[in-house]
C-alpha cells in the first residue's frame, strides 16, 4: 500500500487536501516525517504474511508431487 494512494480521495480533485500524489507524499513527510509513509505497514504485513506463507508452502508441495509423478515414482518412495 502506498500512502499517496490511500490518502487521496477516489476521483475527487476539487477542495481536497492534496493536489496530486507527490503533494501528498511531501505534506506527509513535512507533518509526520519519513515514518509517516510506513504508517499501517505492520497491520498490512500481519494480514498478508499468513496468506503468502501458505501459498508458497503449498506451491512447493505441489511441485514436489508433480516432479515425483512425472518421474514415474510413487508418492511413498
Amino acid at each position: 500500500m502506498q500512502p499517496a494512494d490511500t490518502r487521496l480521495p477516489n476521483g475527487k480533485t476539487v477542495g481536497t487536501l492534496y493536489k496530486n500524489p507527490f503533494d501528498c507524499l511531501w505534506k506527509t513527510f513535512k507533518t509526520e516525517g519519513p515514518l509517516g509513509w510506513y504508517k499501517g505497514s505492520t497491520a498490512h504485513f500481519l494480514r498478508i504474511a499468513p496468506h503468502t506463507i501458505i501459498t508458497l508452502t503449498a506451491n512447493d508441495l505441489i511441485i514436489d508431487v508433480y516432479k515425483t509423478l512425472r518421474d514415474g515414482k510413487t508418492l511413498t518412495d
